[in-house]
């Protein structure tokens, strides 16, 4: 695999993590967070049924690659624009037209891991035909 890609991949797959670990605790203080979790802090995930839970900074980092995907080289502002609306949907609900394309994959499957390799794949490929 492209070394260029693997990073992109790192780099998405590790916010998502750090988002994942510090979410249960992203408004405490330092002092509630060492009474909860002891001198060290959060050192491992809060799970809930099973899942640790990502935050709204990792799903706007989705949806606005997702929107530099669909853009195809047009107005990028828009098409990031339509998808911060897709993401409203899964918030809010119909907020716009709904949710297509990839994500939908993201929101049925819930498999983050996978969402990246796909998403990772469609921008560096579309990044190596913009060149």
């Amino acid at each position: 695999m492209n070394k260029l890609l693997n990073r992109f991949k790192g780099c998405i797959l590790g916010g998502a993590v750090g988002d994942a670990l510090g979410y249960p605790i992203e408004f405490m203080s330092e002092e509630e967070i060492f009474s909860i979790y002891g001198k060290g802090g959060i050192t491992v995930y809060n799970l809930n049924n099973g899942v640790a839970e990502i935050s709204d900074d990792t799903q706007m980092i989705l949806f606005t690659i997702d929107g530099l995907i669909l853009s195809d080289n047009d107005d990028e502002v828009e098409s990031i624009r339509k998808c911060y609306i897709d993401w409203a949907n899964t918030q809010i609900g119909d907020a716009y037209l709904g949710i297509d394309g990839i994500n939908k994959k993201f929101l049925d499957k819930l498999e983050l891991v996978d969402f990246i390799e796909d998403i990772s794949e469609k921008l560096y490929n579309k990044q190596q035909l913009t060149k």
